[in-house]
Protein backbone atom coordinates (compact mmCIF):
# COMPACT_ATOMS: atom_id res chain seq x y z
CA UNK A 1 0.00 0.00 0.00
CA UNK A 2 1.03 3.61 -0.83
CA UNK A 3 0.87 6.43 1.63
CA UNK A 4 1.43 10.16 1.22
CA UNK A 5 2.39 12.74 3.61
CA UNK A 6 2.82 16.25 3.00
CA UNK A 7 4.26 19.21 4.77
CA UNK A 8 3.61 22.51 6.54
CA UNK A 9 5.33 25.31 9.29
CA UNK A 10 6.29 28.32 9.88
CA UNK A 11 7.56 30.67 7.79
CA UNK A 12 11.06 31.83 7.92
CA UNK A 13 10.49 35.10 9.96
CA UNK A 14 8.56 33.52 12.41
CA UNK A 15 11.48 31.32 13.10
CA UNK A 16 14.62 32.07 15.62
CA UNK A 17 16.73 31.82 12.57
CA UNK A 18 15.36 33.71 10.22
CA UNK A 19 16.72 33.27 6.60
CA UNK A 20 19.76 32.61 8.31
CA UNK A 21 19.84 28.82 7.45
CA UNK A 22 23.65 28.75 8.40
CA UNK A 23 21.86 29.35 11.60
CA UNK A 24 21.78 26.27 14.44
CA UNK A 25 18.29 26.48 14.74
CA UNK A 26 17.40 25.74 11.41
CA UNK A 27 20.08 23.51 11.21
CA UNK A 28 18.75 21.44 13.92
CA UNK A 29 15.22 21.99 12.32
CA UNK A 30 16.16 20.82 9.21
CA UNK A 31 17.68 17.56 10.55
CA UNK A 32 14.66 16.02 12.55
CA UNK A 33 12.81 17.03 9.67
CA UNK A 34 14.76 14.80 7.54
CA UNK A 35 14.63 11.83 10.55
CA UNK A 36 11.11 12.31 10.32
CA UNK A 37 10.45 12.32 6.35
CA UNK A 38 12.47 8.92 6.33
CA UNK A 39 11.19 7.48 8.99
CA UNK A 40 7.91 7.91 7.42
CA UNK A 41 9.62 6.28 4.31
CA UNK A 42 11.31 3.43 6.10
CA UNK A 43 8.74 3.01 8.58
CA UNK A 44 5.35 3.60 7.25
CA UNK A 45 5.69 3.05 3.72
CA UNK A 46 4.87 6.20 2.98
CA UNK A 47 6.10 6.89 -0.99
CA UNK A 48 4.60 10.31 -2.00
CA UNK A 49 5.22 13.47 -0.56
CA UNK A 50 3.20 16.65 -1.11
CA UNK A 51 5.07 20.25 -0.79
CA UNK A 52 2.87 23.65 -0.31
CA UNK A 53 6.09 25.31 -2.11
CA UNK A 54 5.99 28.35 0.64
CA UNK A 55 9.30 29.79 2.02
CA UNK A 56 10.87 27.78 4.74
CA UNK A 57 9.57 24.35 6.45
CA UNK A 58 7.95 23.74 2.54
CA UNK A 59 11.53 24.19 0.52
CA UNK A 60 13.20 22.03 3.03
CA UNK A 61 10.52 19.28 2.90
CA UNK A 62 11.07 19.31 -0.72
CA UNK A 63 14.52 19.21 -0.63
CA UNK A 64 14.90 16.66 2.16
CA UNK A 65 12.29 14.20 -0.92
CA UNK A 66 14.77 15.25 -3.08
CA UNK A 67 18.02 14.14 -1.45
CA UNK A 68 16.05 11.22 0.48
CA UNK A 69 15.13 10.11 -3.97
CA UNK A 70 18.85 9.01 -3.92
CA UNK A 71 18.36 6.11 -1.67
CA UNK A 72 15.02 5.96 -2.28
CA UNK A 73 13.90 6.17 -5.89
CA UNK A 74 10.29 4.86 -5.60
CA UNK A 75 9.00 7.97 -3.81
CA UNK A 76 7.97 11.44 -5.55
CA UNK A 77 7.37 14.89 -4.74
CA UNK A 78 4.22 16.69 -5.85
CA UNK A 79 4.43 20.40 -5.62
CA UNK A 80 0.82 22.00 -4.21
CA UNK A 81 0.96 25.72 -5.54
CA UNK A 82 -1.82 27.23 -4.44
CA UNK A 83 -2.14 30.26 -7.00
CA UNK A 84 -0.04 30.79 -10.47
CA UNK A 85 1.66 33.78 -8.90
CA UNK A 86 2.80 32.45 -5.51
CA UNK A 87 6.11 34.02 -6.28
CA UNK A 88 5.54 36.66 -7.93
CA UNK A 89 6.76 39.15 -5.09
CA UNK A 90 9.63 37.37 -3.38
CA UNK A 91 13.05 37.70 -3.62
CA UNK A 92 15.00 36.43 -6.57
CA UNK A 93 17.04 34.45 -4.72
CA UNK A 94 14.18 32.65 -3.17
CA UNK A 95 12.37 32.47 -6.75
CA UNK A 96 15.29 30.64 -8.27
CA UNK A 97 15.30 28.33 -5.74
CA UNK A 98 11.51 27.59 -6.08
CA UNK A 99 11.78 27.09 -9.69
CA UNK A 100 14.82 24.61 -9.25
CA UNK A 101 12.62 22.72 -6.73
CA UNK A 102 9.73 22.96 -9.20
CA UNK A 103 11.67 21.44 -11.94
CA UNK A 104 12.50 18.21 -9.96
CA UNK A 105 9.44 17.68 -9.22
CA UNK A 106 7.50 14.79 -10.41
CA UNK A 107 4.30 16.14 -10.10
CA UNK A 108 2.80 19.61 -9.59
CA UNK A 109 -0.28 21.18 -8.68
CA UNK A 110 -1.71 24.65 -9.87
CA UNK A 111 -5.12 24.63 -7.36
CA UNK A 112 -6.05 28.08 -9.02
CA UNK A 113 -5.03 31.11 -11.58
CA UNK A 114 -5.14 34.54 -9.06
CA UNK A 115 -4.62 34.91 -5.42
CA UNK A 116 -7.46 35.15 -3.11
CA UNK A 117 -7.15 35.26 0.77
CA UNK A 118 -8.27 31.87 0.84
CA UNK A 119 -5.53 29.97 -1.22
CA UNK A 120 -3.26 29.25 1.32
CA UNK A 121 -6.11 27.25 3.73
CA UNK A 122 -7.41 25.94 0.35
CA UNK A 123 -3.45 24.42 -0.81
CA UNK A 124 -3.18 23.28 3.10
CA UNK A 125 -6.69 21.59 3.16
CA UNK A 126 -6.08 20.13 -0.25
CA UNK A 127 -2.85 18.09 1.27
CA UNK A 128 -4.39 17.35 4.51
CA UNK A 129 -7.02 15.77 2.65
CA UNK A 130 -4.69 13.60 0.34
CA UNK A 131 -2.14 12.61 2.75
CA UNK A 132 -2.25 10.21 5.56
CA UNK A 133 0.33 11.88 7.45
CA UNK A 134 1.13 15.63 8.18
CA UNK A 135 4.89 16.82 8.94
CA UNK A 136 4.96 20.19 10.41
CA UNK A 137 7.71 22.86 11.81
CA UNK A 138 5.20 24.21 14.75
CA UNK A 139 6.16 26.71 18.09
CA UNK A 140 2.83 24.75 19.76
CA UNK A 141 0.80 27.83 19.56
CA UNK A 142 -2.56 28.22 18.85
CA UNK A 143 -2.83 30.70 16.26
CA UNK A 144 -1.76 30.72 12.05
CA UNK A 145 -1.60 28.33 9.62
CA UNK A 146 0.38 25.75 10.72
CA UNK A 147 -1.86 25.56 13.70
CA UNK A 148 -4.46 25.71 11.50
CA UNK A 149 -3.70 22.78 9.16
CA UNK A 150 -3.02 20.94 12.40
CA UNK A 151 -6.04 21.31 13.70
CA UNK A 152 -7.85 20.38 10.43
CA UNK A 153 -5.36 17.12 9.81
CA UNK A 154 -6.41 15.98 13.46
CA UNK A 155 -10.18 16.97 12.74
CA UNK A 156 -9.56 14.31 9.71
CA UNK A 157 -8.09 11.72 11.87
CA UNK A 158 -4.87 12.39 9.78
CA UNK A 159 -1.25 11.45 11.77
CA UNK A 160 0.79 14.45 12.40
CA UNK A 161 4.42 14.67 13.21
CA UNK A 162 6.26 17.65 14.24
CA UNK A 163 9.20 19.57 15.02
CA UNK A 164 8.79 21.46 17.79
CA UNK A 165 10.90 24.88 17.16
CA UNK A 166 11.37 25.52 20.88
CA UNK A 167 13.21 22.94 22.03
CA UNK A 168 14.05 20.91 18.60
CA UNK A 169 12.06 17.12 19.58
CA UNK A 170 10.67 15.24 17.31
CA UNK A 171 6.78 14.98 18.47
CA UNK A 172 3.13 13.63 17.24
CA UNK A 173 -0.20 15.19 17.48
CA UNK A 174 -3.18 12.38 18.64
CA UNK A 175 -6.39 12.87 18.31
CA UNK A 176 -8.58 13.16 21.40
CA UNK A 177 -12.21 13.18 21.33
CA UNK A 178 -12.42 16.95 20.16
CA UNK A 179 -9.01 18.23 21.50
CA UNK A 180 -5.19 17.47 20.31
CA UNK A 181 -3.03 16.08 22.67
CA UNK A 182 0.67 16.36 22.51
CA UNK A 183 2.80 13.16 23.11
CA UNK A 184 6.73 13.22 22.70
Amino acid sequence: MNYTACFTGRRPQKLSCGFDEGHPAAFAIKTKLYKLTRGLIVKKGVTRFMSGMALGTDFWGAEIVMELKNDYPQIALEAVIPCRNQSAVWKTEHKKRYNDILSRCDKVTILQEKYTSDCMVKRNRYMADKSNYVLAVWDGKNTGGTWSTIKYAVENKKSVYYVDTKDFKMKGVNVGRSEIKICT
